[in-house]
């Protein structure tokens, strides 16, 4: 019943666009195919929403210009009905309103970060020079308390600003309750995740004092912590965690800690959070914290005058970060800020802290929820597979776990560890390059060796497999790092170090949630990402979710450092949904030899880009060759790891009993 009723409404939308007029009913409002278009193409589930594949109860819509059902998420809500999920799609336009959900199984969905904006300035009265903190939960622009909440696509903030008093943004209470891929924005305060489960996922969140808060049990993954000045000499933290029993705490996973583009942070101190009560808990677990970070990582709730006794009650824990921020020597020493082992670690992941196994959905809007469930490799032998498969498992040095699954042709294949830098490589008998395997299936998780600065060319991985999975992997070196030669290739939250053509190659590869680190290339020379070398229409490298950055330590001053140059005339490489600092030259692309530039090269490449933030994504001055713009979102669908490299089709779902999260579609 639920599919005819969704292929009435999409033949009446049709029809409506065709005879280019529009339907008004009591109950509804349809538009133009001009109007829908774009979120038409985001999949028909998005007129009539959908979570793991049913059908919610009745979904509205929201727009500021009438077009929609309502032009306030209020008014959509005060029509929701008694029973079942009720799903509100809000278009893109900044809805200045205060928003209460006490109604459970709400899916509220937009058009994207930035685009649907739900925003407010409430802050916390002064009375007799005293902050009215009885007011905060007056001060939030959107806040849940109906269970089951979902939210997707959308940025809420508060812009009281920095010089305000305590000004929440959302405040959530909803049990079992997802946030995916939103923007969550304010200054003190920012995030209250009050109490019950909750699961944050890709999100930004950006702060200053205590903007992350509450006693919540939640687990926040693949989030960027975006860290803003405070201003009148105060200090920030990030985090201000109240349990009150043993079940409650924050668990931050594979999170980004860094600070607000644009936002200097000079002579503030920056601690990853305070005790809000005496048995705070907080997890920090495989995370990138940047050099904001202060040394000792956390401080008492009041710095002047510090309470004992709360140092011996907390639970401030660390496993597997990385960064200037994440070394741990230097912390306070305090009985509960520690380090723990890996079994400690998976007491703190989705599926033991919150058994979000159990309810954390796999589709929202026909879209896939991809989390990650474990919290590292788990240490098994894997078993011989069908079709000559072998599973090899190296045993690592303490900390370093290795875990690969091979698919060779017959030839000889070497384990080596090099115990001087740490640094795991296999290679064939007779290949030139660190590793490199030209089998039919190809997954592995390790370190791969690296080479030198101060010599010519030198490759760490040189692929040529098909349907390859390099997963969770670092590549390190500096020109030629990664040569990507042929065939269909994943590359899935890698780290790749280079300088001049460091990722390069005439693959048909997609690299999503990577971290490009682009090292010093010395003697004045300037770096180029990429060198892509496609002799056919078929190939080409595609960057998605990706950080470019530059490596940790390394001084790019004075470095021109480009996306990339063409190795072959038809280069082609897309760049999505990708952070890049402003180590990026404006001109964004150079000639194959800069001093004697081939013009006819620049007709025939294609360097596209799609929805890409940071200092270095403004396109503005971009080199004005013919094949470097904008795409639209129709275009950069075809770009994606479902239509590209058919990944739906090939890409394991899990390797060594853990699960393999990678976006089908546009993120």
């Amino acid at each position: 019943m639920a599919e005819k009723r969704m292929m009435l409404l999409l033949m009446i939308i049709v029809g409506s666009a065709l005879s280019s007029s529009s339907i008004h009913g009591d109950d509804a409002t349809v538009v133009s195919l001009s109007h829908t278009d774009r979120w038409i193409r985001r999949r028909l589930q998005l007129i009539h929403g959908m979570v793991d594949g049913k059908a919610v109860v009745e979904t509205v819509v929201v727009c500021k210009d009438g077009s929609g059902n309502f032009t306030t998420i209020t008014q959509a809500l005060g029509a929701a009905p008694p029973r079942g999920k009720f799903g509100i799609f809000v278009k893109a336009g900044v809805y200045e309103e205060t928003v209460n959900i006490t109604r459970a199984d709400v899916v509220l969905w937009g058009e994207g970060i930035g685009k649907t904006v739900i925003t407010g300035s409430r802050s916390c009265p002064i009375e007799n020079n005293k902050t009215k903190t009885d007011m905060m939960p007056w001060t939030a622009t959107v806040t849940v308390q109906g269970h089951g909440f979902i939210a997707q696509d959308v940025t809420i903030e508060n812009k009281a600003g920095p010089t305000g008093t305590p000004a929440v943004a959302l405040r959530c209470d909803s049990n079992r309750s997802l946030i995916h891929r939103c923007r969550i924005d304010g200054y003190q305060d920012t995030l209250w995740a009050q109490n019950n489960q909750q699961v944050y996922l890709r999100c930004d969140i950006a702060g200053t004092i205590d903007f992350v808060y509450g006693n919540a049990k939640a687990i926040f993954q693949y989030c960027r912590l975006l860290v803003r000045n405070p201003g009148n000499g105060k200090h920030n933290a990030i985090t201000a965690q109240g349990r009150n029993s043993e079940e409650s705490g924050f668990v931050f996973q594979g999170c980004n800690i860094t600070a607000m583009e644009g936002e200097s942070l000079a002579g503030v101190d920056t601690y990853l959070g305070r005790p809000w009560k005496n048995h705070s808990r907080v997890v920090f677990m495989g995370c990138f914290m940047s050099d904001i970070i202060n040394p000792d990582g956390w401080v008492h709730w009041n710095k002047a005058t510090p309470v004992e006794e709360t140092t011996r009650t907390v639970e401030y824990l660390a496993y597997g970060n990385k960064g200037a921020g994440a070394e741990t020597a230097d912390r306070v020493k305090w009985k509960g800020v520690r380090v723990i082992t890996e079994a400690e670690a998976n007491r703190f992941t989705v599926d033991h802290f919150i058994n979000g196994n159990q309810w954390v959905p796999n589709l929202v809007n026909g879209e896939q929820i991809n989390y990650t469930h474990g919290a590292a490799a788990r240490r098994r032998r894997p078993s011989a597979r069908s079709g000559g498969r072998k599973g090899f498992r190296a045993a690592p040095p303490p900390n370093e776990p290795v875990t690969m699954m091979l698919s060779l042709p017959p030839a000889r294949v070497e384990l080596v560890h090099k115990p001087d830098n740490r640094a795991k490589h296999f290679r064939r008998r007779t290949s030139p390059a660190t590793r490199h395997a030209s089998c039919c299936l190809f997954c592995a998780r390790a370190w791969i060796y690296r080479s030198g600065h101060d010599r010519t060319p030198a490759v760490a991985l040189r692929c040529d497999s098909n349907r390859s999975l390099i997963h969770r992997c670092r590549i390190d070196g500096y020109q030629d790092t990664l040569w990507a030669q042929n065939n269909q290739q994943v590359y899935l939250r890698c780290d790749i170090a280079g300088t001049i053509d460091f990722v390069y190659g005439n693959a048909k590869a997609i690299f999503q949630y990577c971290r490009l680190l682009v090292r010093n290339p010395g003697n004045g020379k300037h770096n180029a990402i990429t060198a892509q070398g496609r002799n056919s229409e078929e190939s080409g490298f595609v960057f998605q979710g990706c950080n470019i950055t530059a490596m940790e330590g390394e001084s790019l001053a004075g470095v021109d450092t480009y996306l990339g140059r063409p190795w072959k005339n038809h280069s082609r490489v897309v760049f999505m949904g990708c952070f890049m600092s402003d180590i990026i030259n404006p001109d964004g692309w150079v000639h194959w030899n800069k001093a004697t530039p081939v013009e006819e090269t620049t007709r025939t490449v294609e360097y596209l880009a799609y929805g890409n933030k940071g200092a270095g994504a403004e396109t503005a001055d971009r080199v004005k060759w013919k094949g470097v713009r904008v795409i639209t979102e129709a275009e950069a669908n075809r770009f994606t790891v479902d239509h590209f490299i058919n990944g739906n089709q090939w890409v394991p779902n899990l390797v060594n009993g853990e699960q393999i999260n990678y976006t089908h579609g546009l993120i």
